[in-house]
C-alpha cells in the first residue's frame, strides 16, 4: 500500500512510484500492429480440376518495408474444402513468392462433403538482406461441416524451420495447395495479413 502523502516530499515519492508503473505498463504493453491487410469479399475463389500444386486467385503483395528485423507477419487463411470422391486430402503452404516459407502435411478431410478449413502461420523476420532469414510456425485444421458444433476436427502445428529469403524486393504473400483428387474443389474465403512489430 501506499502511504497517505503529508509533505511536498511525499508527493514527489508517490510521483515517482507511479511513473514507474507507467513505464513498466509501456514495457509489457501488446506488440502493436503497423498494418492490416484484409484480402477477402467472401467470393468464392474456386480451384480445382488436378491434383498438381495451385495458388488461390487472393494474395497480398509484401511491401519490402514490412521485412525488417523484429517484424512479424500475421497471417489468417479461412476456406472450405468440397470431396470428389470417397477420400482425399489436402495440403497446404505459406509462399513468398516461389519460395515456401511454410509446409503442411497433406490432412485426410473429414468424412462430410463439404468441410472447413483454417490456417493461422507467423513470420518472424530473423535476418535482412539478399540473404535473410525468416522462420515461421502455424496451424491447419480441418472441421466437418459448416455448422457451429462440427462432429469432428482434425488438427497440425508445425513450424521452427528458417527460411532464406530476400528482404529487399517487394513479394507475394499467397497459399498455395493440393488437392488429393482431380474432382477435389476448394475456396479461399479470407485472407488477413497483420504486420507486428515488436
Amino acid at each position: 500500500m501506499l502511504a497517505i502523502p503529508t509533505s511536498a516530499k511525499d508527493f514527489r515519492s508517490v510521483n515517482r512510484i507511479f511513473g514507474m508503473i507507467r513505464r513498466k505498463a509501456v514495457a509489457v504493453s501488446a506488440v502493436p500492429i503497423v498494418r492490416r491487410l484484409i484480402v477477402t469479399d467472401f467470393s468464392t475463389d474456386t480451384q480445382g480440376g488436378g491434383t498438381g500444386i495451385f495458388s488461390y486467385i487472393k494474395n497480398v503483395t509484401l511491401s519490402k518495408e514490412f521485412l525488417r528485423l523484429g517484424y512479424t507477419i500475421h497471417i489468417i487463411a479461412q476456406g472450405e474444402f468440397v470431396r470428389g470422391a470417397a477420400a482425399s486430402t489436402l495440403q497446404l503452404w505459406v509462399v513468398l513468392d516461389s519460395d515456401e516459407v511454410l509446409e503442411f502435411d497433406a490432412r485426410s478431410v473429414p468424412s462430410t462433403i463439404t468441410s472447413t478449413w483454417a490456417v493461422e502461420a507467423y513470420i518472424l523476420v530473423e535476418a535482412t538482406g539478399a540473404s535473410g532469414t525468416v522462420r515461421t510456425f502455424g496451424s491447419y485444421s480441418f472441421r466437418d461441416g459448416n455448422n457451429a458444433t462440427p462432429s469432428s476436427l482434425t488438427s497440425i502445428i508445425v513450424g521452427g524451420t528458417g527460411t532464406v529469403v530476400s528482404t529487399t524486393p517487394n513479394h507475394l504473400l499467397q497459399i498455395n495447395a493440393r488437392h488429393g483428387n482431380a474432382n477435389d474443389l476448394s475456396y479461399l474465403r479470407l485472407l488477413i495479413v497483420d504486420i507486428m512489430q515488436s
